[in-house]
Formats: structure tokens, C-alpha cells, sequence
């Protein structure tokens, strides 16, 4: 495994024997020896003012919810409380989409079916093109419900043959007859592009989803043939039929972006301004019509995600990637994996996370790479690609906070900001929200692909003094809240819950095992609702501690229970409907809640850096702020105190040759996290928290569960 923890910081990560106490600012080297720490280990946290220990917690707020004082405020528990939250956010925003693309799809095709348009002198182009358009729609159809047919033999033994080879997620080969000539854009298929990963694999629902989306933006219709060019402009046509759709279809521009690919509304605005030169099968006018605007308006993919063979310009333009093309859905563009498009080649088959943090200004990933990897080409291009890190998302909102983490020290900054160590410590803590981040767009954002070759007292906390961090993180939750406020209501509705409910005991009754329920919990659609998956979690992680005998009375008990408390619900019992309002999370809430915490902060921050005390409300801030970081990540007063053990998080970002190794990103378990902290006369030895980044190629592409299995069995 290639980890940055692992690797480049090797001197960094020692390993601490107990938890740490309540550090005393007489003497901190006491309390580093009360709290197991050996005499070589205070050496070093003497010499680096930081020291990250393999003590490991479930969930990063429980450093800041336990007893010891002093702690030490990290930007990684205010992004990983970001993450959770925002991960949340795009659930919902999914699940509401997973509902609605069935009926568009069906609205397409049923508007597609009806059409009546003719190609002059061309009909066996529309007759290949229609059965192509009708395909790509019925395949993603059958992916979401197992029960649609064409009712045409040869159809539907298509259907069959790619629906088996899409759920297999396991080849990679050439395209079917039925998509005929795709070179040289579409050399081979990946089919393990279309494994669920992420929170998509954690519901039948979102599963199908996931499968069906991957494969609208997989395949490409290329502007060079006439019958694929046909089919995006019939697609196109009949999208045009069906009332807001637009809206429907690109529902993350304010989240991420640009889209990488003209899309299926491309499509219907291009189809309807040619529909003349269409219909005369005046292709070579159209296609000079798209190159032009591809050119003046910069359309041109900046990602390859296909395994084939460059195209010709690319061997005078090595910015070049592909003519433009169209895809029925098309991912979104980041800059990292634009960054990674440009930095591999049959050389370099995988690149490196590092490029990332050297684009967001690191200047220890700069020197790490560069001892890594002395090419001055490589560094060139990182240098190019930096201009691709800037833009009007919220996406890059997010990288712009990011990127303060490694700006120089503010002015009065305490000397461990001036060390190597917090160098390495701040890189971790970017490459560690990237990859958070990954993971919450791991299907709405194109993947790269490599081509082929070719006070008196010391105060009860310190928050991490970059002040500027805080504030952007606020101005980060500010401006999703101001979306969120144009996409509607995502809470639950009290009789929804009852629904819910009732579901729940139907699951829960007819149960009799531990796996028995695990299996049903896997498939249902309630894992989509934060809180019955908090129902969901309470019932199965408590099974261990019945008896193998009284389980099915248990879960019966626990069955009724649930009725009794939807019955009471849907009669209007105070009491009842009262007790589930107050333990409902309500989304836009919690953004507000993100907004006002990082304000409070900065200004602590500012304070601290002044030397200035703290007045009695922004203490019991501090004091409170292990609480209510859990509150964001959906834990209440009863539940953080036994978290779940589900913090680290996986994404694949790029795909090598021939789809044969896999990069991944992610986060394990939160660890303990050490500074000697100058305040006033005195050094203070605070404890805190990090997010650790990971970095690995493999052979398979790992679900978060895989994630779980390979870190544990690592720890062996």
C-alpha cells in the first residue's frame, strides 16, 4: 500500500501506549510520561512540537468528548464533520434523483418511440440509429427495474447479454456489435466502472442507480458517425418533449460545475437548431458546426475515462485528449482528475495523490515528489495543471479552503507551524479531504484513465490558529445552504416515518438471525433515510448481546414496538410525534449549525494567536465542541458515546490500462493527535485528532467494506 502516512512520514507516526491526560503547563514532559510516552518519543515531540500516535477512535469527535483537557481543535475534525454532513446532503439530493429517473426515462423513450422523422436518402442509418438510441435507454431501464422488456426477441436478448455483463462488473472488452465501429474512441468496455462503490452500494435502490447513471455517461456517441450522431439528435428530440427535464438532468452544476461531455439537453438544443440539415442528412454541415463550437466555446473533454488508443492530435498536443463528443448523462469535471489525465501515459501508468497538494500549493509534496519522481516534464505539467484548481463551484470553494492549510503561517503563529512536521501534518490534512470528497462524488465526477501507450490557567482548548481556514469553511456551508435552499424540502415527514416504520418491523419481524437481518438491511431502500438508518443501526448492533435464543423474540418485541409507535404517530399523539420531531436531523439545520461553529472558530482562533483569555462563552464552546461535531455527523447525546466504527472511506480516482490496477484515495481511522502548544510562558501538551490519508493501487476497484477488511487485516 503507497500511504502517505505510511511512507513519507515515517519519522511522524510512533505509536503511544495509553491515552493522554490532562496536560499540565509546568510540565508537559510529565504529563508525555504520564501518558506512556518513552523517552525517545518525547525526544521527538520535543523536536517536532507534534506527534501523531497509532491510538485509533471511531469517530473523530470522541477525542473532543472525553474528559481530558487540554485539547487541541484540528481542521481535520471540522472537515470530517464537514464530510459526514455533506455526504448526507448529496444522499438525499441522490435518492430524490434515483425516484425520478425511471419515469424521465420512460417519458424518453415513450416520446422516442412515437417519432416519426426520416433521413433523406439515409434509411438505414435512422433504422440503426433509433435501435441504438432505444437500446441505451432500455438498458439502463432493465438496470433499475428487472422487470422491463421490449417484447422484441433480438432487443431483449441485447438487454439480457449487457444488463449480466453490467451487474458482473467484472471484464473489460471490446464493445457489442450492436454499438458497431467505436474506435478510435471506445477501444474497450470497463465493465468494473459500473461496481456500486460508496454510499450507492449501501441500498438495492441506489444500486440500481448507481449502475444505471454509470452507464449513460459510459458511452460515447461520436459526431464522426452518422448513426451515432443520429441517435444523441433522436435522444435529444425527445428529451425536448418531456417538461423540465433540464433541471433534472444537470442537477450539480452549482455543486461542481462544468459537465465534461455534451449531454443528452446539449443534444436537444444542437438537434433543435439543426433539425433542417438533420432531416437532408447534411452531416458534414453539422459536424463542422460542432467543431467550431467545440473550439470557441472550449467543449472538448479535458478527461479521457475510455481505454483506447490517443487520437492522432494528441501526438503534436499533449493537452489534447478528444473531439468532442456526446454522452446521454455526462460526469462532471474535476481538476484533479484533469491533472491526472495529463500526467500519465504508458510510462506512467497510475499518477500520484501529491500532485494534488502540490496543486493546492504544498511545498513539501513539491519536494517529496520531486525525490520521488525527478522529472522536470512531470513538474511542468503540475504547474500547467494548476489554473484547472480554480473556478465558481462549491467544489472549489472547498479546495480554496483546502488550500489556506498550507499558506504561510500566520503572523504570531505558534513555532510548531514552522516545523516540517506541520508541513507533512497539513498535507495529510488536504490530500485526507480530497479524499473524502471523492467519495461522496464517486459516480457524479468523471474518473481519469490511463491511455494506452502510445491565561494563569492554560485555557480548556486550542483550535488550530488559521483563523482564514475557519473562515472559508463558513463561507463554504453558506453558500450550500443557499442552494440547498432552492432544491427543496429534505426531511421526513412525520406520516413518511410511520411508513418507515411499519417497513422496519416488516423486516425486523420475519427475522430470525443476525444474518438473516444484515442481508435484509442491505437491500432495503431505508438506509436512504438518516434517521431510520439510526433505528437500523440500533437494532443490529445490539443483536450480539441477546441470546442466540430469545433473538427472534427480541426482534418481534422490537416489531411491535415499531408499529405501536407508527400507530401513535398517525393518530397525532403529542407525545409520540414530539418525541420523533426532536430527534429528526433536520439537513439545512445542520449547514447552519457548520456556518456558525467555524465562525466562532476563527474568532477563537484570532484570540488564541493574540494571546488574549477566553471569555466564559467561547470556553464552554470549546468545552462543547466534541458534542456538537458529533451532532452534525447524526450521533445525539445517547448515541456518540458509542459510535460506529464506519469513519474511513475509500474512492478509486484513476484507472490504469486496460483497466488492470486501480488507484485508490481514502481515510482510515481517526488517530490521536499530539501539540506542544506556547501559550504565554508556558508549553501546553494538547490532544486532538486526524483524519490519516491513504494511498493504494489494486487490482479491484474497493467498496468501503473492502476498505474495512484490507485495514484491519493490515493491522494484523
Amino acid at each position: 500500500m503507497r500511504s502517505l502516512v505510511c511512507i513519507v512520514i515515517v519519522t511522524w507516526v510512533i505509536a503511544i501506549h495509553t491515552s493522554a491526560g490532562i496536560a499540565s503547563p509546568q510540565s508537559w514532559e510529565k504529563s508525555a510520561a504520564d501518558c506512556g510516552l518513552v523517552s525517545n518519543e518525547i525526544a521527538l515531540l520535543k523536536a517536532n512540537r507534534i506527534l501523531v500516535s497509532n491510538d485509533t477512535y471511531r469517530q473523530i469527535f470522541e477525542v473532543y468528548t472525553a474528559t481530558e483537557r487540554p485539547f487541541f481543535i484540528t481542521s481535520d475534525s471540522l472537515l470530517n464533520a464537514y464530510h459526514v454532513l455533506f455526504e448526507e446532503t448529496i444522499l438525499r439530493l441522490e435518492t430524490s434523483q434515483a425516484r425520478q429517473l425511471p419515469n424521465t426515462l420512460n417519458e424518453v423513450l415513450k416520446t422516442l418511440e412515437l417519432q416519426s422523422v426520416e433521413i433523406e436518402g439515409k434509411p438505414k442509418v435512422m433504422e440503426a440509429a433509433k435501435m441504438r438510441a432505444r437500446l441505451m435507454l432500455g438498458i439502463a431501464l432493465r438496470l433499475i427495474d428487472d422487470s422491463f422488456r421490449f417484447h422484441e426477441v433480438e432487443l431483449d436478448a441485447i438487454l439480457d447479454a449487457e444488463v449480466a455483463k453490467i451487474q458482473g462488473a467484472e471484464i473489460v472488452e471490446s464493445p457489442a456489435a450492436w454499438m458497431g465501429e467505436m474506435r478510435p474512441v471506445l477501444e474497450t468496455i470497463d465493465y468494473t466502472r459500473f461496481k456500486p462503490r460508496g454510499f450507492y452500494d449501501k441500498s438495492d435502490r441506489l444500486r440500481r442507480y448507481f449502475r444505471a447513471v454509470a452507464w449513460l455517461q459510459a458511452i460515447p456517441f461520436r459526431i464522426d458517425d452518422d448513426e451515432q450522431l443520429v441517435a444523441i439528435f433522436l435522444l435529444g428530440a425527445a428529451a425536448g418533449e418531456v417538461k423540465n427535464i433540464e433541471k433534472a438532468w444537470d442537477p450539480y452544476k452549482s455543486f461542481l460545475g462544468l459537465k465534461d461531455d455534451w449531454d443528452l439537453i446539449d443534444a436537444t438544443r444542437i438537434a433543435s437548431k439543426n433539425k433542417r440539415q438533420i432531416e437532408s442528412g447534411d452531416f458534414p454541415e453539422i459536424r463542422h458546426t460542432l467543431l467550431l463550437e467545440a473550439k470557441v466555446q472550449n467543449r472538448r473533454p479535458l478527461i479521457n475515462d475510455q481505454d483506447r488508443y490517443p487520437p492522432q492530435q494528441q501526438l503534436a498536443d499533449p493537452t489534447y485528449v478528444a473531439e468532442a463528443n456526446f454522452r446521454i448523462k455526462s460526469a462532471y469535471r474535476t481538476p484533479a482528475a484533469i491533472l491526472f489525465t495529463r500526467t500519465t501515459n504508458p510510462g506512467r501508468d497510475l499518477p500520484n495523490s501529491l500532485e494534488v497538494a502540490i496543486s493546492l500549493g504544498s511545498g513539501f509534496a513539491r519536494n517529496t515528489l520531486e525525490r520521488l519522481e525527478p522529472d522536470p516534464e512531470l513538474a511542468r505539467t503540475i504547474l500547467d495543471c494548476q489554473r484547472y484548481f480554480d473556478g465558481d463551484s462549491l467544489y472549489f470553494s472547498y479546495l480554496s479552503a483546502l488550500r489556506t492549510l498550507v499558506d504561510e503561517p500566520v503572523k504570531d503563529a505558534p513555532d510548531f507551524m514552522h516545523t516540517e512536521a506541520w508541513e507533512i501534518k497539513s498535507c495529510n490534512t488536504i490530500l485526507g479531504g480530497w479524499a473524502q470528497l471523492s467519495h461522496t462524488w464517486i459516480l457524479q465526477a468523471k474518473q481519469s484513465m490511463t491511455e494506452r501507450g502510445l491565561s494563569d490557567e492554560s485555557p480548556i482548548g486550542f483550535v488550530e490558529p488559521d483563523p482564514e481556514f475557519f473562515s472559508k469553511m463558513a463561507d463554504l456551508a453558506d453558500a450550500t445552504l443557499s442552494i440547498l435552499n432552492e432544491a427543496g424540502d429534505l426531511t421526513t415527514s412525520d406520516l413518511s416515518f410511520a411508513d418507515n416504520l411499519r417497513h422496519l418491523a416488516a423486516l425486523v419481524e420475519g427475522s430470525e438471525r443476525m444474518d438473516d437481518l444484515k442481508e435484509k438491511f442491505s437491500k432495503s431502500t431505508m438506509y436512504e433515510n438518516c434517521d431510520m438508518r439510526e433505528e437500523m443501526f440500533f437494532i443490529k448492533d445490539s443483536l450480539p448481546t441477546v441470546v442466540n435464543a430469545d433473538v427472534k423474540c427480541y426482534l418481534r418485541q422490537r416489531a411491535q414496538d415499531f408499529i405501536d409507535r407508527a400507530t401513535a404517530i398517525e393518530n397525532g399523539d403529542s407525545n409520540s410525534v414530539d418525541a420523533w420531531r426532536s430527534k429528526v436531523f433536520e439537513i439545512k439545520e445542520g449547514w447552519k449549525s457548520l456556518s456558525e461553529i467555524s465562525r466562532q472558530l476563527e474568532a477563537i482562533a484570532r484570540k488564541q494567536l493574540a494571546g488574549e483569555n477566553l471569555n466564559s462563552v467561547e470556553s464552554g464552546f470549546l468545552k462543547a465542541y466534541g458534542k456538537q461535531i458529533a451532532r452534525l455527523m447524526f450521533y445525539d447525546e445517547s448515541t456518540s458515546a458509542f459510535p460506529r466504527d464506519d469513519a474511513p472511506r475509500i474512492a478509486d480516482v484513476h484507472t490504469g490500462q486496460s483497466a488492470e490496477e486501480f488507484l485508490h484515495v481514502g481515510v482510515g481511522r481517526p488517530r490521536k493527535f499530539y501539540v506542544l502548544y506556547p501559550w504565554r510562558e508556558d508549553t501546553v501538551l494538547c490532544a486532538g485528532a486526524i483524519m490519516p490519508f491513504h494511498e493504494f493501487a489494486d487490482t479491484q476497484r474497493h467498496t468501503d467494506e473492502s476498505w474495512f477488511r484490507k485495514l484491519d487485516e493490515d493491522h494484523q
